[in-house]
């Protein structure tokens, strides 16, 4: 697999919940937006007590020293503020 830090990117749009989550065992994550684009960020998705937005020109950051993901968790589930956008996640693997 080659290196430990890693990229991804997703479509995102206003309509739907994107879930997020990566292929493998993770130990940290940022997420920001692609553009000037703010997007919400919920733990649960059908539950709007979770959700946090992040300006456009922000990240949110999960880190931890004990912390491990599992391969295939969904993370969070992101939802855009505009019609479409793309959202770039990096992470450490475990």
């Amino acid at each position: 697999m080659g290196f430990r830090y890693q990229k991804a990117q997703f479509a995102v749009n206003n309509s739907a919940w994107t879930p997020i989550s990566v292929a493998y065992r993770i130990s940290s994550w940022a997420i920001k937006s692609s553009s000037s684009t703010a997007f919400y960020i919920r733990t649960n998705q059908t539950d709007s007590t979770t959700q946090d937005t992040v300006a456009g020109s922000n990240q949110e950051v999960c880190s931890a020293d004990q912390l491990v993901f599992a391969a295939n968790e969904v993370l969070f589930y992101v939802q855009s503020t505009a019609a479409n956008d793309t959202l770039i996640l990096s992470y450490l693997l475990a």
